[in-house]
This record gives structure tokens, C-alpha cells and sequence, in this order.
């Protein structure tokens, strides 16, 4: 066990700014964390091995103020993140308790600087959702439970390969009152989709073409690119990486990247709502943890050998390096990755701390092949 006087780190100004900014998606991802850094006496650190496996907990004697992050906190007996969803291909997967009522509601407090960003997404989300009130009549209607997921994409061969190759990822959302709001995200997401188009049609690009079809019983939206006027299909360009889907089986919303993925998830859905069924799964979680990821560092090391050829170029164009040394450090850096077998850090903690725990399965050197020798 050690323990750090975080009076230290406080009166490191660059640190203390870094913590103090007001930004939305790390108050979103991370709440409390920087809070409970700057107000905290100690932060206490143990770090256990068991073979290929490694345990690091953090914890701070200081949890974030509630009006800052209460919107992380379970309310209620049983509330907490929904269980990890697992899909072919998969590189990360995340399970969140976020009331987002409650974060926006509190958005005044969270950034009293409104910045330009801000600004612009919450004019254009009036104008998704036809000038409804965000708090009150959009995000009041969402559950706390969010869960997220990355995942490699297998390329249909008839429609081509682009590159780089970048990984579908969705968010999965569940709706309070399904049967007067689904319509609303529909719209809502199509009016999205009419304004990209008509943005890059404005820049004499192709638009994206909205499509409806059906899996397991559940009729869905896709928008894509066509592929007709493609000469090369081995090599398309990056944007054939995504074919926007929003698919609502149940009470769940499905914003998937990729239309392949979104029929993953309905799959996933249907799955565990079965499962659910016929014995009820109990949390597998501590009491308090608000925040669960887990990273596949052999899918991501696949992934990263897959794009070797567009990260060197991007090496070489953007950072001036020569070819041999970006070869070496994508390589190494592929390579440090796949040790990295299994990650996964869970966030949460109560009025009085905060705990952070990290997991990883390690996979060693003579598992893995070594990078090339160069």
C-alpha cells in the first residue's frame, strides 16, 4: 500500500487547471474524479500480482460534491450499471449509470463557462427535436442505464474494403416511455442524417441515402454511402467505415455506427432479455460503482497491424518521421498492446471516497510473437 499527500498535486498550477476546466466529457465519463483529487487529503494506492494477473486500486479519502456528480450515483436498491454486452469482433464494451436528466439539469453548476461547443449542440439539438426543452422533454426520457461498444467490422466483399479500417461502435440507451418517444427519436435522427446530407451536398460530396430494414421482428433505420460509382472497391474511401443505424427493439435505442453491429446488438438484447427470463442475473458489481470498461488488447493490436500501412504514412506526414523509424514505434506500439490481453477499470466509490480499480490480464513476451527486428 502507498499513500500521496495530494496537497502536492494541488499546488502543481498546470495539474490544478487541468482538474478546475469546466469539460463536458470528462465531467460525463469521469464525475468526481478530478473533484475528489482537489479536495481530498490522500490518494492510497495497492498493487497485487498473481501470475499474468495485475490488480491496481486507487482511492481517495474525498468522493466529488453530490451537486456535481450526483447524476453518477444509484438512487435506489438494485440501480447500477446493466451487464457488459458482448458482440462478434469485440475490442471494448462499457456499462454507465448516468442520469443524464440530472447532468443536464446541473449544466449551469458543471460549466458556468458556456463555451462555443456547447452552444452550437445545443442549438442544433432544438432543432433535432423540434425546439423541445432538452432537460425536461428529451433527456428526462432516458433511463440511467447507458452501455457502449466497439467492435471490429467484417466488410461485405461485394460492396469493398476501405481504408483505414475503423471499428463500428454504438451506443445502446433505453427509453422510459417507448410508446410516445420512439417517434421522436426517429425523427430526430433523421433530420440528422437530412442535414449531413445536405451539408455535403453543399460541397459537391455524395450524400447518405436512408434505407429501412427489418432483423428479429425489429424494422430499423440505415443511412449509407453507395458504392455504384467506385471503381476500386479493395480500397474505398474511410467514410464506406460507416452505415449509420438506429434500430429501437423494446425499450432500447440502438445509435450504431454500422448496420452490421446494430443486428449484433438486437441479437445481444434478445439474448440476455431471454436469459433475464429464466433467472434473473444478480449485479456482479460492489455496491456504489457507477462506471465499467473492458478492453480486448488483442483485438485492438489486430486492428492496429490491420491499419500498420495508414498509420506509418500518417507517421511520416504528419510528424516528419522517416519510414523505418514509423514502421518501428507502430510495431512496437502493436506489440505493447496485445500484451495487454484483458483490461478493466471500474469507477464508483460513496459520500466519502472514491475508488478506482484496474484489472489487466497480462499476456507475456514469449505468448505473443515479438515485434519484427529491424
Amino acid at each position: 500500500m502507498a499513500y500521496l499527500n495530494t496537497a502536492a498535486l494541488r499546488n502543481a498550477p498546470e495539474l490544478r487547471e487541468t482538474l478546475q476546466q469546466s469539460n463536458p466529457w470528462a465531467a460525463l465519463l469521469l464525475p468526481g474524479v478530478a473533484d475528489a483529487v482537489l479536495r481530498s487529503d490522500w490518494l492510497a494506492f495497492s498493487l497485487r500480482m498473481d501470475g499474468n494477473q495485475l490488480a491496481l486500486v486507487a482511492l481517495a479519502d474525498q468522493a466529488g460534491p453530490t451537486e456535481r456528480s450526483g447524476f453518477a450515483r444509484p438512487q435506489k436498491p438494485g440501480e447500477g450499471p446493466l451487464p457488459l454486452l458482448q458482440v462478434r469482433g469485440q475490442i471494448a464494451s462499457a456499462a454507465m449509470f448516468r442520469d443524464l436528466y440530472r447532468f443536464y439539469a446541473a449544466k449551469d453548476e458543471l460549466f458556468p463557462e458556456r463555451t462555443s461547443a456547447l452552444i452550437l449542440f445545443e442549438n442544433m439539438m432544438g432543432i433535432f427535436f423540434s425546439g423541445r426543452d432538452l432537460t425536461e422533454e428529451v433527456f428526462k426520457e432516458l433511463r440511467p442505464e447507458i452501455r457502449l461498444v466497439v467492435a471490429k467490422q467484417q466488410y461485405d466483399p461485394k460492396l469493398g474494403t476501405p481504408k483505414p479500417q475503423i471499428p463500428a461502435f454504438a451506443a445502446v440507451l433505453r427509453l422510459r416511455n417507448p410508446a410516445d418517444f420512439a417517434e421522436v427519436v426517429e425523427e430526430a435522427w433523421q433530420k440528422a442524417f437530412g442535414l449531413v446530407s445536405f451539408t455535403r451536398g453543399q460541397k459537391a460530396e455524395p450524400g447518405l441515402i436512408l434505407d429501412r430494414v427489418t432483423h428479429r421482428g425489429t424494422k430499423f433505420t440505415v443511412a449509407y454511402f453507395s458504392t455504384r460509382a467506385e471503381k476500386g472497391k479493395k480500397e474505398l474511401d474511410a467514410r464506406f467505415n460507416f452505415r449509420p443505424a438506429l434500430a429501437m427493439p423494446g425499450d432500447w435505442v440502438i445509435l450504431s455506427s454500422t448496420e452490421a453491429l446494430a443486428r449484433d446488438l438486437i441479437d445481444a438484447l434478445a439474448e440476455e432479455s431471454s436469459a433475464a427470463a429464466k433467472r434473473p442475473a444478480a449485479s456482479s458489481l460492489p455496491n456504489g460503482v457507477h462506471s465499467v470498461v473492458e478492453l480486448d488488447g488483442t483485438a485492438l493490436a489486430e486492428l492496429l497491424r490491420v491499419n500498420r500501412e495508414s498509420l506509418v504514412r500518417q507517421e511520416i506526414i504528419e510528424k516528419g518521421k522517416n519510414r523505418q523509424e514509423a514502421e518501428n514505434e507502430q510495431d512496437l506500439l502493436a506489440f505493447l498492446v496485445g500484451c495487454a490481453n484483458r483490461v478493466r477499470l471500474s469507477l464508483g466509490g460513496s459520500d466519502k471516497h472514491t475508488l478506482a480499480t484496474l484489472e489487466m490480464t497480462v499476456k507475456l513476451p514469449t505468448q505473443q510473437a515479438a515485434p519484427p527486428a529491424k
